[in-house]
Formats: structure tokens, C-alpha cells, sequence
């Protein structure tokens, strides 16, 4: 085992510990709130500092617990080619992804948010509000801790992308290279793209005038051309989160400049102490607990006894337990998946067509997302201000 070997197994290790240790935060949010809930509706008696502690422990969660869900390899990913690909090429947009968006992006953000925390720290920041927690520099130091961590996964998960491909090399005739060679002459023209386009909006480079007029409808359809790319590499299956990153980081700095990415820790702060999004994983906390108690599968029997002389009753089961499971968790691959399980060996067996049995799990995953109260639901509400209650 080499060095990089060495290196990137005691970086999964690190995080694995850290994110397990983390993941205990959401228990102590679910209790917290539940608490806090009863004493405002029940006793109206409220508590500034316990409103608090609940979104502390969220923002320390979406934080921290970023890099244990990348080696958990469970950020969401549009699979739509990745799905089909072979496992050399998987690799090679793992490792060209990790070292063109995440690892960049995640030094950005500890670079950018640097001066925040130290000018936090500096005036020792506590709450604005009076009886609210006295240690709010503390939680700002969770951000460039977080993305420190998130950039040593980064680091691993391109040392292992790397040392696949070197132990599993592509056999002739297979095409791999010239994949891999049409995406390195891809990455190569976007950057040359981005050069050409900030080096005219800057004057680096004096060009004619009639190059100038070329470009100049090239910065107005730069919003177009973002999203284009954006698109384009989002379907070859690389985490959506750090494509939005990577693209965000790109054409921010050709359109903007650097100055842009000072708003950086301001945007993700507004996210820590959203309080709204403090539902997020509470209802992804639910959904789990319902799957691995075993009162999912004890519902959808309970469900079939009582819809049993209907017909189609079981399959009526499966879309109200489907929705409510995907409702909670806000993922309608682990549904359908989990719903699979549970359901499929019982509606083959009670004599159900296998394309109408598949396509009712299908369709209760799908359903979720779009039943209130869901996960999905929660974010546009927050994004588009409408109240959530």
C-alpha cells in the first residue's frame, strides 16, 4: 500500500468517524424540537436559546456532515448516462470532477470564508437576541471546517478514482481512451472559452475592433451558455451539489470576477439559520425510522387488511405507503427500492401483472414528492416565501 493508499484511507476514516459522531446531532434535534413544540403550543412558554441550539445543531449537521455523505457516496446524482456507464469511466468523472469543481470549489469557500469567522471570533459574537446562546463564532467556524473536511474527501475520492484506474486498465479496443480524450479537449475549450471571454471584458488582451463586436453578444448570452454547460455535465452523473459549485465557481469568475465570491459565506450562513429548513432532516430523520423499525412493512399490512376486499387494494396500500415514505425522506430512489423490497414478492404473489405491480411502486415514489407535507414541498416554500404550517 502506497502513501496516496495510506493517505486516503485515513481520510475516510476521519470523516467516517466525524460523520457518525455528527449524525447523532439529528436525534438530539428531533427531541429539542419536539420539546420546544409541546412547551410554545401547549404551555406557551418559549425559549430563545432552546429555537437556537435546534438550528446550531442543523447548521453543525449540513456542514460537517457533508464529507461522510460524499464517502457514503449518497449526494444526489442525475445517473441518466452515469447509470450505464462502465466503471473506468465512472471513475475517470469522479476523478475529473473532484479535481475541476469540488476540490476548487471547497477551497473558494474556506478562502472566502476565512475573514467572516476570524472577525467573528475576533469580537467573541454572541446572539443578537436577549437570553439567545453566547457562542455564535463558534458556529461560523463550522463553515470553513466543514469544507476543510469536505476537501480531504475530495482528495480521497480522487486518489481512489486514480488508483482504479491505474490497477484496472482499459482493454484495447474498448474506446476509453478516446472518452477520455474527447472530455480533456472539452474541459480544455471551456476553459480557453473562459480566458478569451474575461480577458476582452478585462482588456488583458487588446484584440480588433471587430473581435470586440464579436464578443459582445457572447457576454450578453452568458447566462444561456452557463446553463447549457451546466446541463450538459450534470447528465454524465458527477454529484449535482458540486457540479452547481464547479459551474457557479467558473462562470462567476468570467462574469464577475473574484470580488463575487465574497457574498459566499453570507449565502451560506442565510442557509445555517434558516429555520424553515430545519424540517429537512427531520423529515428525512422520520422516514428512516419508519423503514429500519420495521413500521413501514407493518403499515402496508395493516394498509392491505383494510383495503383487502377492494379491488386493487393492495396496490392502493402500496401508492398511500409509498407516498408517505417518500413524502418524509424527499428520495424517490430509496423508495421505490425500499418499496420494491416490501411490496413486490406480495403483489406477485396475489397475482398481479409484473408491469402493473412495478409501476404502482414506481408511481408512490413519485407521488410523495408532490403530497404535502414533503420535503420538496418545504424547499420551494422557503425559496419562493410562502409561509410552511
Amino acid at each position: 500500500m502506497g502513501p496516496l493508499d495510506s493517505l486516503a484511507r485515513g481520510i475516510d476514516r476521519l470523516n467516517e468517524g466525524v460523520g457518525k459522531a455528527v449524525s447523532w446531532l439529528t436525534t438530539g434535534m428531533v427531541l429539542l424540537t419536539a420539546y420546544d413544540t409541546i412547551m410554545r403550543y401547549g404551555f406557551q412558554r418559549g425559549n430563545i436559546a432552546l429555537q437556537e441550539l435546534e438550528w446550531h445543531l442543523f447548521g453543525i449537521v449540513f456542514l460537517i456532515g457533508a464529507a461522510y455523505t460524499l464517502k457514503e457516496d449518497a449526494h444526489v446524482r442525475v445517473d441518466i448516462i452515469y447509470a450505464k456507464l462502465d466503471e473506468r469511466k465512472r471513475a475517470w468523472i469522479n476523478l475529473i470532477g473532484s479535481l475541476i469543481a469540488l476540490i476548487p470549489f471547497s477551497i473558494l469557500v474556506i478562502w472566502c470564508t476565512k475573514a467572516f469567522v476570524l472577525n467573528s471570533w475576533a469580537v467573541r459574537e454572541t446572539s443578537p437576541d436577549p437570553g439567545g446562546l453566547p457562542a455564535r463564532y463558534a458556529l461560523k467556524a463550522m463553515m470553513p471546517l466543514g469544507f476543510a473536511l469536505l476537501l480531504l474527501q475530495g482528495i480521497s475520492e480522487a486518489v481512489k478514482s486514480y488508483r482504479y484506474l491505474r490497477d484496472n486498465p482499459a482493454p484495447e479496443g474498448s474506446g476509453g481512451r478516446k472518452w477520455v480524450v474527447t472530455w480533456i479537449v472539452a474541459a480544455l475549450a471551456l476553459l480557453a472559452f473562459g480566458f478569451i471571454v474575461k480577458a476582452s471584458s478585462e482588456g488583458w488582451i487588446e484584440f480588433s475592433e471587430g473581435f470586440e463586436a464579436l464578443m459582445e453578444p457572447v457576454h450578453e448570452l452568458l447566462p444561456a451558455i452557463m446553463f447549457g454547460v451546466l446541463f450538459a455535465v450534470l447528465l454524465f452523473g458527477f454529484p449535482v451539489a458540486f457540479t452547481l459549485g464547479g459551474t457557479a465557481l467558473f462562470f462567476g469568475y468570467v462574469g464577475f470576477g473574484f470580488d463575487f465570491f465574497n457574498l459566499l459565506p453570507l449565502r451560506i450562513w442565510g442557509i445555517v439559520t434558516n429555520f424553515t429548513l430545519l424540517a429537512v432532516p427531520l423529515f428525512v430523520y422520520m422516514g428512516v425510522m419508519l423503514e429500519r423499525s420495521g413500521l413501514a412493512e407493518e403499515l402496508l399490512e395493516t394498509m392491505a387488511l383494510l383495503f383487502g376486499r377492494m379491488r386493487g387494494g393492495l396496490a392502493i396500500s402500496v401508492v398511500v405507503v409509498g407516498a408517505l415514505l417518500a413524502a418524509s425522506t424527499g428520495i424517490v430512489g430509496a423508495t421505490v427500492v425500499t418499496m420494491g423490497l416490501l411490496s413486490l414478492p406480495t403483489m406477485l404473489r396475489r397475482g398481479y401483472q409484473k408491469e402493473l405491480a412495478t409501476g404502482v411502486i414506481a408511481a408512490s415514489g413519485t407521488l410523495g414528492q408532490i403530497i404535502p407535507p414533503s420535503i420538496v414541498l418545504v424547499l420551494l416554500g422557503d425559496i419562493m416565501n410562502v409561509p410552511i404550517g
